[in-house]
């Protein structure tokens, strides 16, 4: 939805067309097909956010290749993807991912460990940590009285820990403590299968999907949130989690692997952290929330404390300075042309 406070956008949307070639091939497609074919004046300065893919789209139109090219990383792709992609061919699919993103003037990433990734492939990425609704996500402090409501929320993918989440919830289930805690799994994507059958044995509450606009409402009846992105140091790690920091901000207990990607933000004292892949770990810190759930929610509100320096106004105006520096160095070695409608 566009509000009146973002008329200056042009929105232009493509379908996806589902089938049995991957979505992005029909997305290039259509964006290299429209900028073909539309009355565009040449842009000045385009900005992908994503992947390497989307600054693929970019460089394969005539419209736009030229143009000053800004891409913000997201995530790690090819790590995201190291569960699909054969070990043999890795090491080529990153040198080529590299290769692409020399093509961009700017990149920009939104977490410290995406930075020293590319580092080691010689591509300089500026750090922009992600931005969150503070107002929209604001929600009552968790109640953390029993039955604890522990939530996965999240593409149910295996690098995101779906799998020992699943598997803490089964040795809870089969505890003593069994009836002090609901786990829940809101999502889709991945390892649907797995959630499905653990939802059958009555281990775990599967919910599916969830629209956006519903999930502040969401989390404001849990009482804690798991951030299990795996990292390691063949992998890298996996950017900023978007989901991470609305759980933060809606003051939620965090639950998280102490590993490269959440370290960035979670500590100790905001947060619940246990060794990455170790389940016991996990239960561990469980049981100590439930004998100290004042304790936790004194973390709870220290992770929300952590996460209100990071509003929207504060990452545009990093945004705009990183933008300004690298877009004049860029035209001093670069004729500029009239600013575009597009």
């Amino acid at each position: 939805m566009v509000g009146p406070d973002h008329q200056r956008l042009k929105l232009t949307f493509f379908p996806i067309r589902i089938g049995r070639v991957p979505q992005i091939v029909s997305m290039i497609r259509q964006f290299v097909r429209y900028k073909a074919s539309a009355n565009h004046v040449q842009p000045d300065i385009v900005i992908t956010a994503g992947t390497f893919l989307e600054l693929l789209m970019v460089r394969l139109s005539r419209r736009t290749r030229k143009a000053f090219k800004v891409t913000w990383l997201r995530t790690i792709w090819v790590d995201q993807k190291t569960y699909r992609i054969p070990a043999l061919i890795r090491p080529l699919v990153r040198k080529t991912e590299a290769w692409l993103l020399r093509g961009a003037d700017l990149i920009l990433g939104n977490g410290s460990d995406i930075a020293e990734r590319y580092s080691v492939y010689g591509l300089k990425v500026t750090v922009i940590r992600n931005a969150v609704d503070l107002v929209r996500w604001s929600a009552p402090a968790p109640k953390i009285a029993s039955p604890i409501r522990v939530a996965f929320v999240g593409r149910l993918a295996i690098d995101k820990g779906i799998v020992e989440f699943i598997e803490m919830a089964r040795r809870v289930k089969s505890g003593p403590l069994a009836d002090d805690f609901i786990f829940d799994v809101y999502g889709h994507s991945g390892e649907e299968a797995l959630v499905a059958k653990a939802a059958d044995a009555g281990i775990l509450i599967m919910h599916g999907a969830v629209n956006n606009e519903a999930l502040p409402a969401v989390l404001a009846e849990l009482d804690l949130c798991v951030a299990l992105t795996k990292s390691d140091p063949s992998r890298g790690g996996g950017g900023t989690s978007n989901a991470m920091m609305e759980q933060l901000a809606s003051g939620r207990v965090m639950l998280a692997w102490d590993n490269m990607i959440f370290r960035q933000w979670l500590n100790p004292d905001n947060a619940y952290l246990a060794t990455q892949n170790d389940v016991d770990g996990l239960i561990k810190q469980l049981y100590e929330i439930r004998l100290s759930p004042e304790n936790a929610r004194r973390r709870a509100a220290n992770g929300h404390a952590t996460v209100s320096h990071f509003g929207v106004d504060a990452m545009m105006n990093n945004f705009d300075e990183a933008l300004q520096q690298a877009y004049e160095s860029y035209s001093k070695t670069n004729p500029l042309r009239p600013r575009s409608r597009d």
